[in-house]
């Protein structure tokens, strides 16, 4: 395995840049190439650049001695190019930075995006550089799992491990492997990051080469809150960490040099509700000024930053300013860790927390919890101060709290559903789903009742190795998670033998599930119940607005659930609608008056794993999921005792204020963790008819994981012997034919047994 240290010789250039001969003279020998490089060694946006002019130069070449060999000897073109991110919010801001530097427009034939619900390429063949989400190249593995129309793709930030990350190093292995050996048709895979195990990297794409770039950093000096973080397992103890955030950035504003300030919280809540206080105390602070006549310095601009947030607002971000002038806050996500630099950052204030997916198996729902950031990720987030000056981090937790965080970030593949993976794989024909290349494969039992779960939503057929219906193949055409396009789907009658849907349930399912793609858009300012009675005025004037939002809300909850309220929706329905034309050509459309029974069913049919019936005290009790006999058998054969399926789940209150009476039965798309004792929360509901429910949940536990992968069944173990206790003898049990026979009824034994019965009634 070849390994290369590039070192940058002067300032004014990229780390990168000194090691971009190697990157193409190792890209021309080698199908696979690992990148290491640290925060700003500019590869994000530079690799790319350079197998672009390494194609250009070897075309000006051949133009200027046509029948010369190429430059570079045997050679197959770089272009185009793939490049992934985590996040739509860097793939479409560094395609923006990508196209300022060549001088061209972006969505042109050199440089474009692509992300769930938009698409901004060249609109004959494409762009050659395509900057795009890894969740956009999965679907596209789907369409093509050779993926014939790029000739290498990047795999940026590959140390985030989104389940989508994982399970493309699988599928362009595959790819790269597949069109090896085909002259002109060569696909390579660079797979690019800050902080990864380079080794085990290397390893798995065959032994590849190692280039490592040091970035250009500064020192940062790190401060520790003396305070403890309080942590339960329904998350932190209290959101004084939000205020402690704001406050801290507006001491810096107050007392430190110009320089911007990076703050990081954990969703779009949070943020909004922290932007809001910064700029009423940025507007006290003039004020204050102005009628003392003191300089006030520079103006303060808070700006938000996360994942679901419009492009045009977020570029607001990345703009240049005068810093004499003014100083940014910007107040993000881990999006700000390693996918996206804010230029200017010189302060930090890192609150130790971060919004990270959770998933449970024996329960088969998805959750979102608040939890403590790793090593790894602090010291990410502290980096972010040295770009481009020496920094100082504010850590508002102490050294005891990070000395006991964990070293890394758990892959998400190993907490999350995998119900997408498994279609994603079913679709490019993987038919032993548990069999396949993961670099770190998640647990099997993730895996397995992913499989069931899609068997029950109809889409594998187990009586053909677990192979794709109908529905399952449009459903995995559908830019939706399976529940959502399942219900889709139902909503146009795809099921053969069904009744046809009508038009304006398509119409209300298109809506519904193009919100639950988007983040919540029931936006209050944070939770209720935490921040009221606060003691400062700012929490007070936030208790005001929040208040006003609730009310504003009541007038769009529907008593039929959630998810009917959604309806007045309509954001990213135009590209479902047509992904739906392309899988459904036949399905009615058209308006009118909503048909909510239908619409009710619709979703039922998507969502009816997850369901649950109402208790006594106005509790819903989560019914059996589809791995529920799995795990069951599964924890037999191990000979332990399978573990306790009762779980109960509560509704909001902004949920409950719909209902006149609480409903009998519910379907649902997510469950979220409450901050105190009172467990979880349905969230995002719908009330379905018990019927109606059933008849979905028909295919519920009728199969088994290894039918689904077309394997033999498991033989059946007998359950291992208890131990005897300690200072006992065993028993010694009788064989078989020690057994005494039983007596033969014949009828002289009869009459005795009448005659003994009658002398003692005398």
């Amino acid at each position: 395995m070849d390994a290369i240290v590039a070192t940058s010789t002067t300032p004014d250039e990229l780390p990168i840049a000194q090691a971009r001969d190697d990157i193409v003279r190792l890209l021309v020998k080698h199908d696979f190439l690992v990148v290491v490089g640290d925060t700003g060694s500019g590869k994000t946006t530079q690799v790319p650049a350079y197998l672009l002019a390494a194609d250009e130069a070897r075309l000006a070449a051949e133009a200027a001695a046509p029948g010369d060999a190429a430059p570079l000897g045997t050679y197959d073109a770089f272009a185009p190019v793939a490049i992934t991110q985590p996040r739509r919010v860097a793939a479409t801001s560094v395609s923006q930075r990508v196209a300022e530097e060549r001088g061209c427009d972006l969505g042109g034939s050199d440089v474009g995006y692509k992300v769930r619900f938009d698409s901004n390429v060249g609109a004959a063949t494409g762009s050659r550089l395509t900057f795009m989400t890894d969740g956009v190249l999965v679907r596209e593995c789907v369409g093509d799992g050779s993926l014939r129309k790029y000739r290498t793709v990047m795999l940026d930030e590959a140390h985030e491990r989104s389940v989508d990350t994982d399970v493309l190093f699988g599928l362009v292995k595959r790819a790269v492997e597949r069109r090896r050996g085909a002259p002109g048709d060569r696909l390579r895979c660079v797979v690019a990051s800050a902080t990864l195990d380079a080794e085990k990297f290397a390893k798995y794409f065959d032994g590849c080469p190692v280039l490592r770039v040091p970035g250009r950093t500064h020192p940062v000096d790190v401060y520790h809150s003396k305070q403890t973080q309080v942590m339960t397992r329904f998350g932190p103890a209290s959101r004084s960490y939000v205020g402690a955030a704001v406050d801290v950035a507006l001491q810096l504003h107050r007392s430190q040099p110009p320089g911007h300030v990076l703050v990081f919280l954990t969703g779009q809540d949070e943020i909004e509700e922290a932007c809001a206080n910064l700029r009423t105390e940025a507007a006290q602070i003039e004020d204050e000024a102005q009628r003392h006549g003191e300089l006030a310095g520079p103006r303060l601009l808070a700006l938000p930053l996360y994942g679901a947030l419009p492009a045009d607002v977020a570029n607001r971000v990345f703009g240049d300013v005068d810093d004499a002038e003014i100083r940014k806050v910007v107040v993000a996500t881990n999006i700000a860790e390693t996918s996206l630099t804010v230029p200017g950052v010189k302060y930090v204030v890192d609150t130790g927390y971060v919004k990270m997916k959770g998933y449970d198996p024996s329960r088969a729902v998805a959750s979102l919890v608040v939890v403590p950031i790793s090593k790894v990720s602090a010291e990410q987030r502290a980096g972010r101060a040295g770009r481009t000056t020496s920094g100082q981090c504010y850590r508002l937790y102490s050294k005891q709290c990070f000395a006991n965080m964990a070293p890394e970030t758990i892959p998400e593949i190993r907490r999350s559903s995998m119900c997408s993976v498994a279609l994603a794989l079913k679709s490019l024909h993987v038919d032993d789903v548990l069999d396949f290349d993961f670099l770190d494969a998640p647990d099997e039992t993730q895996l397995a009742c992913a499989l069931l779960e899609l068997h029950a939503l109809g889409a594998l057929d187990a009586a053909n190795k677990g192979r794709l219906t109908d529905v399952g193949f449009a459903m995995s055409r559908l830019a939706l998670e399976p529940p959502l396009g399942r219900a889709l789907l139902e909503s146009v009658g795809f099921r053969k033998g069904s009744r046809r849907a009508l038009p304006t349930t398509r119409e209300s399912v298109l809506a519904i599930a193009a919100m639950l793609s988007a983040e919540d858009v029931w936006f209050v300012g944070g939770d209720r119940r935490d921040l009221r009675g606060g003691p400062s005025k700012r929490r007070d004037a936030a208790d005001e607005l929040r208040d006003e939002a609730f009310d504003k809300h009541a007038k769009f909850r529907h008593p039929r659930g959630d998810l009917i309220s959604l309806l007045r929706a309509k954001k990213a329905r135009d590209q479902l609608d047509d992904e739906l034309r392309r899988v459904a050509p036949e399905a009615p459309s058209g308006g009118g008056r909503v048909d909510l029974a239908e619409t009710c069913d619709a979703l039922c049919a998507g969502l009816c794993l997850n369901a649950a019936e109402r208790t006594l005290n106005d509790a819903y009790l989560l019914l059996p999921c589809a791995g529920t006999a799995y795990e069951a058998r599964e924890a037999a054969r191990a000979g332990k005792p399978a573990a306790p399926h009762v779980a109960l789940v509560r509704l909001d209150a902004t949920t409950t204020s719909a209902f006149a009476r609480p409903p009998d039965t519910i379907c649902f798309f997510e469950l979220r963790v409450s901050r105190n004792s009172r467990g979880s929360f349905a969230k995002n509901v719908v009330v379905v008819d018990r019927a109606t429910l059933d008849a979905c949940r028909t295919r519920v536990d009728t199969t088994t994981p290894e039918a689904l992968c077309g394997r033999p069944p498991k033989p059946v173990e007998a359950a291992p012997a208890k131990p005897a206790a300690p200072g006992r003898r065993p028993e010694k049990r009788k064989a078989p034919e020690e057994k005494a026979a039983p007596p033969k009824a014949d009828a002289s034994a009869l009459a005795a047994a009448k005659a003994r019965f009658l002398a003692r009634k005398r």
